[in-house]
C-alpha cells in the first residue's frame, strides 16, 4: 500500500470517529477497498466491536458507513463476483448491525438525542491514530435545539485546529493557566491539557450536567490521574466563580468558542471577562466565532470598545475540509479568532 491509500485509510477512519456524515466521509476508491488486507484493517480498526468497545460509534451510524462501504466495492466496474468478495468478518458485523432494532432517538426527531463516545484526531499528529480526544456528546445536535452544549460545534474545532496547528496558538497555553468560558462537551479543555500542556486547566460552564460529565466519563477516558489539574466548575456569568477558601485562583489566559450567539448574552459575556481580567489575573481572552449574523457579532465588538479593551484578529484560517486529517469541520460559513486584552 502507498502512502497516500495509507493516508486515504487513516482519514477514513478518524472522520469515522469523530462521527461525521457518512455522505461526507473520504471512502477510498473500490480498487483499494476490494483487497482483502485493507478490507480486514478497516474491520479491526472500526467495526471490531469487541476490540474497540466502549470507545465505538452508535450502531446505526456504524450500519450506515458499513453499507456504504459494501455498496461502494459491489457497485464499483470493477468487481467481478466471481473472483471477488467481502471478507467474512466484514460481513457478519453487516449482518448484525442490521439485525439490531433502530435507535428511537435517531428516527423520531422528538426524543432527546443519545449521548455517545466522538474520537477527535489531532490534525497535526504523525500518527493520527495515537493522538486523540475523547468527549461524550450528541453530534446530531441542531443547532438552536436548546442543549447545543452537548455537541462540539464548528467554532470549537477551529480553536482547536489554530491552537495546535501553529506555534503562536501552542504558545498562548504551553505552562499556562488557563480557563474555558461555556465550554460545553469540554474539547479544548481537554485538547489543552492533553495535548498542549497547559499547566492547569479548569473547564466551566452553566449546565451541571456538561460539568459532570466532563469530571467523571470526560476525564476518565482521556486517562487524567491527575484531577487536580483539570477540573471543571459550574460557571453561570454574573455569579461570583466557586474557589476554594482563600484568594481566587489566578488564571493567565481565558478561551472560549462561540460565546457570541445571541446579542442578549454578550453584556454578562463582557462583564464575566472584566472579572477575568481585574480579579483573575487574567491577561489574554482568545475567541473563536462563527459568524452566522454579523449584527450579533459586531455587538460583541462595539462592547469590546465600550469597555476599552484591545482587540486583534488572529490571521488564521482553518483548512478546507478535503485537505483536513483531523478536527473535521466545515468552513463554509466564516469562522474567526479574536485576541481581547485589556
Amino acid at each position: 500500500m502507498s502512502e497516500a491509500e495509507d493516508l486515504g485509510i487513516v482519514r477514513l477512519v478518524a472522520q469515522y470517529f469523530q462521527l461525521i456524515d457518512p455522505k461526507s466521509l473520504a471512502i477510498p476508491p473500490p480498487c483499494i477497498l476490494k483487497r482483502p488486507s485493507v478490507q480486514d484493517r478497516i474491520y479491526k480498526e472500526m467495526f471490531d466491536e469487541d476490540s474497540l468497545s466502549p470507545i465505538i460509534p452508535p450502531a446505526n451510524y456504524r450500519l450506515r458507513v458499513l453499507k456504504s462501504i459494501i455498496t461502494r466495492i459491489e457497485a464499483s466496474e470493477e468487481w467481478d463476483p466471481e473472483e471477488d468478495e467481502i471478507i467474512e468478518s466484514l460481513m457478519t458485523a453487516f449482518a448484525t448491525l442490521m439485525s439490531q432494532p433502530p435507535d428511537p432517538s435517531a428516527t423520531d426527531g422528538k426524543s432527546t438525542p443519545q449521548l455517545s463516545f466522538v474520537k477527535y484526531t489531532l490534525p497535526t499528529s504523525q500518527t493520527p491514530r495515537s493522538q486523540h480526544i475523547i468527549t461524550s456528546e450528541s453530534r446530531g445536535l441542531l443547532y438552536g435545539f436548546g442543549s447545543t452544549g452537548f455537541r462540539t460545534w464548528e467554532a470549537a474545532l477551529h480553536l482547536g485546529t489554530y491552537l495546535c496547528s501553529t506555534e503562536t496558538g501552542q504558545e498562548l497555553i504551553r505552562g499556562k493557566r488557563v480557563l474555558e468560558l461555556g465550554a460545553g462537551t469540554g474539547f479544548v479543555s481537554l485538547l489543552c491539557k492533553k495535548h498542549l500542556h497547559a499547566e492547569t486547566m479548569l473547564m466551566t460552564d452553566g449546565n451541571e450536567k456538561l460539568v459532570e460529565l466532563f469530571n467523571t466519563t470526560c476525564l476518565t477516558e482521556n486517562k487524567f490521574a491527575d484531577t487536580k489539574s483539570i477540573q471543571g466548575k459550574v460557571w453561570e456569568w454574573g455569579t461570583p466563580l466557586s474557589q476554594e477558601e482563600g484568594s481566587p485562583e489566578p488564571f493567565d489566559i481565558a478561551i472560549g468558542a462561540d460565546l457570541t450567539y445571541d446579542t442578549a448574552i454578550i453584556p454578562l459575556l463582557m462583564d464575566t471577562v472584566s472579572i477575568l481580567f481585574t480579579s483573575y489575573g487574567v491577561k489574554k481572552f482568545v475567541l473563536s466565532a462563527t459568524i452566522r449574523n454579523k449584527d450579533t457579532f459586531g455587538a460583541f465588538l462595539a462592547a469590546c470598545r465600550e469597555y476599552n479593551f484591545r482587540i486583534a484578529k488572529v490571521p488564521y484560517e482553518s483548512p478546507p475540509p478535503e485537505d483536513q486529517m483531523g478536527f473535521f469541520h466545515e468552513t463554509r460559513i466564516r469562522i474567526c479568532t479574536y485576541i481581547v486584552e485589556p
